[in-house]
C-alpha cells in the first residue's frame, strides 16, 4: 500500500505549478498525472465513499493509496502529490493526513502576496462572481480581496503553525518562489536533496526553468489593491521573518 513520500500543501498562485512541473524532471520522483488530487479537502467530504472513508484511518489509507498504484512496486522511487488548498485546513483534517502519510515531507512555496493577491483576483474574480475583472469597482475588489478564501491562502505562518503541529519542523521545507526563479537549478537540487534523492544537478539544467507555469496574462494591479495588500500582509510577513529567521525576499515589506 502506497503513500506519498511528499506533499505539497502550498501555497495558491505561488508557483506550486512551476514546482510540480520541475521537481518531477527527476527520474525517481513519480506524482500522479493530475497536479491537484483534492482528496483530503474535497474528495473526503464530498462524495459517499469519501465519507464513510474519513471515519476510519485503514480505509482513508486504503482509498488515497489508489492514486498511487500506477507508480509500481519499485522501491527507489519517491512518490508525491501537489494540492495547494491544503494549506489552509484546519489542524483536524491535518490530523487525518498525518495518520495516514505520517512520514511525508512537506513542500510550501510562499510569493509577495501583494503579488499573489492580484494573481487570485485575476484568475478567480470573474468566474466566482459573473463580472469582467475591467469593470470591477475599487470597493467590490478590496471586498473580494478580503474574504477568508483569499487571506488565509496568504497566511504562511498560520500554515506553518498548523502542519507543524503534526510534522516536525524538519519536515516541512518553505520556500520563496522569487528565489527558485533566481536560481531555479540550485533550489530544484536542493528540493531533490531534501527529499533524499540522488543529485539531479543534471536533471534540473534546462533552460525552460525560469518560464512561468500556469501564468495569467499580467496587468497592473491597482494602486487601492496595493495600498491594501502591503498593510493587511505587514505583520504576517513579520510574522514569517521571525518564523524563519531570516528577512523575506519581497522589496515592498523590507
Amino acid at each position: 500500500m502506497f503513500t506519498p513520500d511528499f506533499i505539497g500543501i502550498g501555497g495558491h498562485r505561488c508557483g506550486s505549478s512551476w514546482l510540480w512541473t520541475h521537481i518531477r524532471r527527476h527520474p525517481l520522483v513519480w506524482t500522479p498525472g493530475a497536479k491537484e488530487l483534492h482528496f483530503f479537502d474535497r474528495k473526503l467530504r464530498n462524495s459517499a465513499l469519501g465519507r464513510i472513508a474519513s471515519s476510519h484511518a485503514s480505509l482513508t489509507r486504503l482509498y488515497y493509496s489508489r492514486y498511487f498504484l500506477k507508480s509500481g512496486l519499485r522501491r527507489d522511487l519517491v512518490r508525491g502529490e501537489f494540492t495547494p488548498a491544503y494549506g489552509i485546513m484546519e489542524p483536524e483534517e491535518i490530523r487525518l493526513v498525518h495518520t495516514v502519510a505520517p512520514k511525508a515531507k512537506l513542500l510550501l512555496i510562499m510569493r509577495d502576496p501583494v503579488e499573489a493577491t492580484w494573481s487570485h483576483l485575476r484568475k478567480d474574480y470573474q468566474d466566482t462572481t459573473g463580472e469582467r475583472l475591467e469593470d470591477a469597482s475599487e470597493s467590490a475588489l478590496l471586498a473580494f480581496a478580503e474574504q477568508d478564501a483569499v487571506t488565509l491562502r496568504r497566511d504562511y505562518p498560520r500554515m506553518i503553525d498548523n502542519w507543524a503541529q503534526f510534522y516536525p519542523r524538519d519536515r516541512i521545507k518553505p520556500l520563496f518562489f522569487e528565489e527558485c526563479m533566481v536560481d531555479p537549478v540550485e533550489h530544484l537540487v536542493e528540493i531533490w536533496d531534501f527529499l533524499g534523492l540522488p543529485d539531479g544537478t543534471q536533471y534540473a539544467a534546462r533552460e525552460d526553468l525560469k518560464a512561468k507555469v500556469n501564468a495569467r496574462a499580467y496587468s497592473q494591479i491597482p494602486e487601492a489593491l496595493q495600498a491594501y495588500a502591503l498593510d493587511k500582509y505587514r505583520p504576517m510577513n513579520q510574522r514569517l521573518s521571525d518564523m524563519l529567521g531570516r528577512a523575506t525576499p519581497w522589496a515592498a515589506f523590507a
